[in-house]
């Protein structure tokens, strides 16, 4: 238990500087990259992230699989069933890279219909979309598969390290070759680059850290059984995953074109960066949580899983107000007023940010408990409602409408469906699932009371940009989670974290003794 709690303590507190860097870098080259070439650029780099994201569908969730498969072998010190999963990694890794280089290649013929205006005159869209398909590829051939040592033995702080450090000299390069030469394709070489040494260094990083394993051996008729089941089930995940993020912005380039979607992109970076401090606390905790899962009563962890709900929820809910009353005067202070949209479009980024992470708890456990085959469907329900009322809504009202698309399809599918999974397979008691489906429409009620109160109090503040935002930021940290808690402090969920965060500091508090 003490290694534990070790390591997930040592992977948050990794995880959380290395997405400082990974948010304050790219804050900085985005804009560099906005003031000396244009918006442009930006919405070109989000098109071919999307378009390349669309194509790593083919990775189906294999690493999740088969890292869930090594956490029993390595515990038992099973070095040769390791092995051979091991093994069995790397060989799906370059058939995946294969796959994903051929369907990329046969993409180039239509690259102009994703763009339907904007694109930079010194642009040639299929040399810059060689280097992004690159980038993506020479992973899947350069040692990628060892990262599942590191995550299977919970030691993702190595990993947030050596990405740490790769990061800022990425970063740093980049700055120098915009500022120097002002061109986006050496600008655009860089990561690339950076992608190759950072797989290189980490291999070597995992040899001399895991010496006993090596690619060897092979895995028996049950063990490839198991997964067949596991990578079937998260295959459908994949999609809709894939759908709900990277469509997005394929969308807006094809139908509003790459000005539209530079300015949505900026949006969407802040939210993404609120993200990867989210999922810092999602990623380092789901290996215990697979522990607990096949050693802790049910009973017991359904309380774990609604605690943790309330935690995620409330802070999710912070998150949304924060960026709904800072945005706006963040984005005029940041790149100029004229590359604001309009509050409309601020109040449904907030609310896409909230609804996005509302559901982060039954993640974790469905992927701690191995459930993927589980409601399979799911994704793919969602995926299809969202990409039919997202190419209804965009030709309708414009941006709004495929951000509306996302929001009603996490939370009318996503979020009841999955849950319900959970709930049925896991836990097995669909009452509690329908008092935790109560418990999360009366969290969004609060969250919407706390939000607006708080944003109203926001807008009597007037004068200069940088005196509404260092007044705001400061009415964010102070009002919002005092007004949710209290409007949640009648229920167990909230007296049970309340209890969990005051043991948790405690403790620290001892320690520090």
């Amino acid at each position: 238990m003490a290694s534990r709690t070790k390591n997930a303590f040592r992977n948050i507190f990794s995880g959380v500087i290395y997405n400082i860097v990974s948010i304050l870098c790219p804050f900085v080259t985005r804009s560099v990259l906005i003031y000396i070439l244009g918006i442009q650029y930006v919405g070109l780099s989000s098109l071919f992230t999307a378009l390349l994201g669309v194509l790593s569908m083919t990775e189906a969730g294999i690493g999740s699989a088969l890292v869930y498969q090594m956490y029993k072998p390595i515990a038992e010190g099973d070095v040769k069933r390791v092995s051979a999963l091991y093994n069995f990694y790397k060989k799906c890794y370059r058939v995946i890279g294969t796959v994903i280089l051929v369907f990329g290649l046969a993409m180039i013929p239509f690259l102009p219909m994703f763009v339907k205006s904007d694109l930079p005159k010194d642009i040639n869209l299929y040399i810059l979309y060689g280097m992004y398909l690159f980038n993506t590829v020479s992973s899947y051939f350069l040692f990628a598969y060892k990262n599942s040592l590191l995550v299977a033995n919970q030691r993702n702080d190595i990993n947030n390290a050596l990405i740490t450090v790769t990061c800022i000299l990425r970063y740093l390069l980049e700055l120098l070759l915009l500022i120097c030469f002002k061109n986006y394709y050496l600008y655009a070489i860089v990561c690339p680059i950076m992608t190759v040494v950072t797989n290189l260094v980490r291999s070597h990083y995992v040899d001399k850290l895991y010496p006993q394993y090596y690619c060897e051996g092979t895995m028996d008729a049950e063990g490839i059984a198991s997964l067949k089941t596991q990578v079937g089930g998260l295959l459908f995940h994949k999609i809709g995953d894939v759908v709900l993020t990277n469509v997005d912005p394929i969308v807006i380039s094809a139908f509003l074109g790459l000005t539209v979607l530079g300015k949505y992109n900026n949006y969407y970076y802040i939210i993404t960066a609120l993200f990867g401090i989210l999922g810092v606390l999602t990623s380092s905790i789901i290996p215990s949580v697979g522990n607990t899962v096949f050693t802790k009563d049910r009973r017991l962890l359904l309380n774990d899983y609604n605690k943790f709900t309330f935690i995620f929820v409330a802070v999710s809910g912070w998150f949304s107000i924060c960026y709904l009353c800072l945005i706006q005067p963040f984005i005029e202070m940041w790149i100029g007023r004229e590359n604001q949209l309009d509050i409309i479009m601020a109040v449904l980024m907030a609310v896409y940010l909230y609804t996005s992470k509302i559901n982060d708890m039954t993640y974790v456990y469905r992927q701690a408990s191995g459930l993927w085959w589980k409601g399979k469907s799911i994704p793919l329900i969602s995926a299809a409602f969202n990409l039919t009322v997202n190419l209804i809504l965009v030709q309708l009202i414009g941006l709004p409408g495929i951000v509306i698309s996302t929001i009603l399809s996490r939370v009318f599918i996503m979020l009841p469906m999955g849950s319900h999974s959970l709930f049925r397979f896991l836990f097995h008691d669909l009452k509690s699932w329908r008092k935790q489906m109560l418990y999360q429409l009366y969290y969004g009620i609060a969250t919407c009371v706390t939000g607006g109160a708080v944003f109203y109090i926001c807008t009597l503040i007037t004068g200069g940009v940088w005196k509404v935002l260092i007044i705001r930021a400061i009415m964010c940290a102070i009002l919002p989670l005092p007004i949710f808690c209290l409007m949640n402090a009648w229920h167990k969920p909230f007296r049970e974290a309340f209890d969990f965060g005051k043991e948790l500091l405690m403790k620290i508090l001892r320690k520090r003794k």
